[in-house]
């Protein structure tokens, strides 16, 4: 991927993204809707003793205008890195590519991108759908310490902040306000645990473990019942001082 530097425009969509994203960081990686880049792991077709990685950085919406921009879906917290003019691009489906972008500018709160090749509405519009893919090193990590990729994250065990084993986690669910982690548990069921620092105050990628703090209920429905009872107790308690006092 070519280097460019960073202008006023890629560093104001970097921070409008920012502040209207929820989440795989603790809040965590990709503006627009997720912040954990989605990650699929892969060799290097040159030489499978090459590892590569490659991440889902966006997808091409419609075409705008009749010169061949396209509005782009943004799933990485780095667009001014991998989405940035001279970037060359893989593509699923791979037919679509490789492409490279000539051009990009926000509008209306929306990158827009011009590809190398593609110079009228009629090709933009053919490239609709279609992922964006940069291929990183798979030691790479995210600036921000509170951030992660998904493959930095899939196969983590879970453990509780007291020690108990939940499970290992098989996917990140990106939703447009919160990214999930899926934790598969020991007899098969799964659990979502909402990916903020409040529930998931440690990620060890040396030991290779999340830690968890679930509320009542996240794990087991009888924690809830019994945090609900005592939240009824506590209620209870509260009316009759305030009986005894009037």
């Amino acid at each position: 991927m070519a280097s460019a530097s960073i202008s006023s425009t890629w560093t104001r969509f970097a921070e409008r993204a920012d502040t209207e994203n929820t989440g795989a960081g603790r809040g965590w990686q990709s503006p627009l809707p997720a912040r954990a880049a989605f990650g699929i792991a892969s060799l290097s077709p040159e030489s499978e003793s090459e590892p590569y990685m490659q991440l889902v950085v966006g997808r091409i919406g419609r075409a705008h205008g009749i010169k061949g921009e396209v509005s782009v879906e943004v799933r990485t917290d780095e667009p001014e890195l991998r989405l940035a003019p001279g970037a060359v691009l893989a593509t699923d489906p791979a037919s679509a590519g490789p492409l490279t972008i000539a051009t990009g500018r926000v509008h209306s709160g929306r990158l827009m991108l011009r590809f190398e090749g593609v110079a009228d509405r009629n090709a933009a519009e053919a490239l609709r759908n279609t992922l964006l893919i940069a291929e990183v090193d798979p030691e790479e990590t995210p600036e921000d310490p509170e951030e992660f990729y998904d493959h930095q994250l899939i196969d983590l065990d879970v453990v509780t902040v007291d020690g108990r084993a939940v499970g290992r986690i098989t996917e990140i669910s990106h939703l447009p306000y919160q990214d999930l982690l899926v934790v598969e548990r020991p007899d098969g069921s799964e659990v979502l645990v909402p990916f903020v620092g409040e529930i998931v105050p440690e990620i060890d990628l040396e030991e290779q473990r999340a830690v968890i703090d679930p509320p009542p209920g996240l794990l087991d429905e009888a924690d809830a019942e019994v945090a609900s009872s005592r939240d009824v107790d506590d209620a209870d308690g509260e009316e009759a001082d305030e009986a005894g006092g009037a």
